[in-house]
């Protein structure tokens, strides 16, 4: 493979510095991690299996975790990116005491020109359109909204409320399921449990139907939403030696955002990287009608309670379809903007277009 120009990599550097910080925030550092604020409760799992033959956690409970409204924050600390994202710890109660397990945070405060938030959520949505939960790539991932001086105590002493001119005087973000038997590439290839650098693995690929499955899966996926910043740490792998799961962890740069530049020196997945894709996965979604696609306009609606936001099953679409955030009187609607669908829809109708000029393979 050829090498890019000295200039050139000086000059993609330095514009990936500037728009780091300034637009992408797409440079990771390396920081370790703090512990849990609070022992986590067991299993510690999500299932990747329909059957699962050890005790895990079902992504349809933990979706439920995420939003109850009574989810209380016992601690948070960084993860070491440049996001504004927090790792939180949380519990939320049941009849026999309390579930702990931490999520990763990002208020809506922390969007910026390229890098929003909302779009974690509308990435979550998309997988869903074509995979069953326990074969999700993206952990689970909800909205909600902490009740103003509780985050301000736990999070962030000079956090305002999210929406000044609506009712509900809490701090939105947007919630995702910290996962913690996983590691990234280089670091499973350094514990023994990876033989490859990156996600990819393409002898593995045609021995291990589990893993074909999964990598194929999280690829069709990063392709269909245009993910835009591929890193080391950015695609996690299960600790599973048999059959392991892989997972894409932060996908708030997608959807036809302006790319990290440094995807120039990267595998790019926006596109196929996998030798093949998943035969019943396209079938799925070719066999999609119009309602799906309409549902991931509102994913998720709230409803102003008591001075607190509350989720509600959603509704039609109220107010403006170019905004992936809308107010109807004291209710919020959250979901993708009709150019972002299309966008999905798009990509889907090229991707067929290569499966059938064999450009490229299905199995």
């Amino acid at each position: 493979m050829s090498r890019a120009p000295r200039s050139l990599l000086a000059t993609a550097a330095s514009v990936c510095g500037l728009l780091c910080v300034a637009v992408l925030a797409g440079c990771h550092a390396s920081t370790p991690l703090a512990a849990p604020a609070a022992p986590l409760t067991e299993p510690q799992i999500l299932c990747t299996d329909a059957e699962p033959a050890v005790e895990c956690n079902r992504a349809e409970q933990v979706e439920a975790w995420l939003r109850d409204p009574r989810l209380m924050i016992l601690g948070s600390s960084a993860t070491g990116g440049t996001q504004g994202a927090k790792i939180l710890t949380v519990a939320v109660p049941r009849a026999e005491g309390r579930t702990v397990f931490r999520a990763r945070w990002r208020p809506l405060s922390s969007e910026s020109l390229t890098n929003d938030p909302r779009k974690e959520l509308g990435a979550y949505a998309v997988q869903k359109l074509f995979l069953e939960p326990h074969e999700y790539v993206v952990p689970p991932t909800t909205g909600h909204c902490f009740a103003l001086e509780p985050y301000r105590r736990t999070v962030d002493r000079q956090a305002a409320r999210s929406f000044e001119d609506h009712a509900g005087r809490c701090v939105f973000g947007i919630l995702s399921y910290w996962l913690e038997n996983v590691a990234d590439p280089k670091g499973a290839r350094k514990a023994g449990l990876w033989s490859a650098d990156d996600i990819l693995d393409e002898k593995l690929f045609e021995q291990n139907v589990g893993y074909g499955k999964s990598v194929a899966d999280l690829n069709l996926f990063t392709y269909l939403i245009h993910h835009g910043d591929s890193h080391d740490q950015q695609f996690l792998i299960t600790k599973d030696r048999l059959r392991p799961h892989v997972y894409s962890v932060d996908n708030s740069i997608a959807f036809r955002s302006i790319k990290n530049p440094m995807l120039l020196f990267r595998r790019d997945w926006s596109n196929i990287q996998v030798p093949a894709v998943s035969r019943r996965s396209i079938a799925r979604l070719q066999g999609l009608g119009e309602q799906p696609w309409e549902r991931l306009a509102v994913i998720e609606q709230y409803r102003e309670r008591g001075g607190d936001l509350v989720p509600e099953a959603p509704g039609t679409v109220a107010g403006p379809r170019d905004a992936g955030l809308r107010w109807a009187g004291a209710g919020l609607q959250v979901g993708l903007t009709d150019a972002e669908i299309r966008g999905v829809r798009d990509r889907l109708l090229q991707l067929i277009r290569d499966i059938e000029d064999r450009d490229v393979r299905t199995f």
